[in-house]
């Protein structure tokens, strides 16, 4: 039975700890070094199947990999920690270097579920390339953007009632200085028609 995931915690565990050599990065550190020279991490094998249980399967998932633990076969389980602790900030020089938008990807996850500041990562960031820099001044932007164009739509609905379909879509679709734009003229507007010069 596949499992949804819930949150962008456990979207982004699955994205990661889905691809064997992935999960080889982030198992490693947290087994014993007795145990971590045992595994055979080069003959990981994605499984299906889970140990989490039917009640608690809208809540919580885990990945299962299938590998050789000295001569016998055994089966790695990784679950995504409680409280979505961020993954290990070294990881996303990895990423920086893969492409693809994992780096994009990590960078939401980490700014969107914990206390991580973009401020915070600016030197872990600057060490990473121009890249990476860019990444993470596009996955800032898009949080400041989606924050100002929530709050616009808060005040235009108290301010004029329902906001319409199409209103909702220009500003959830508009740049930070145009949000700003529209939000200074929320204070003199009397019509909706007025702040987006319809």
């Amino acid at each position: 039975m596949a499992v949804s995931t819930w949150n962008r915690h456990d979207c982004y565990f699955r994205h990661v700890m889905s691809r064997a050599a992935d999960a080889a990065t982030e198992l490693r550190p947290w087994l014993s070094k007795a145990v971590a020279e045992r595994l055979q991490w080069d003959e990981l094998e994605l499984v299906p199947g889970s140990f989490v249980s039917h009640e608690l399967q809208s809540r919580c998932t885990d990945i299962l990999y299938r590998t050789r633990y000295d001569d016998r076969e055994g089966t790695p389980h990784a679950t995504p920690g409680a409280g979505g602790s961020a993954p290990d900030l070294r990881y996303l020089g990895t990423l920086a270097r893969s492409g693809g938008g994992e780096l994009e990807a990590a960078l939401t996850y980490i700014l969107s579920m914990g206390d991580t500041d973009r401020t915070d990562l600016e030197p872990v960031v600057d060490q990473l390339g121009p890249e990476a820099k860019e990444a993470l001044m596009t996955t800032a932007e898009r949080f400041v953007a989606k924050g100002r164009a929530e709050a616009l739509l808060e005040l235009l609905a108290l301010r004029f009632g329902p906001v319409s379909a199409s209103i909702t879509d220009r500003v959830n679709n508009s740049s930070i200085d145009q949000l700003q734009q529209w939000t200074a003229r929320v204070l003199t507007a009397e019509t909706l028609a007025e702040i987006f010069e319809l």
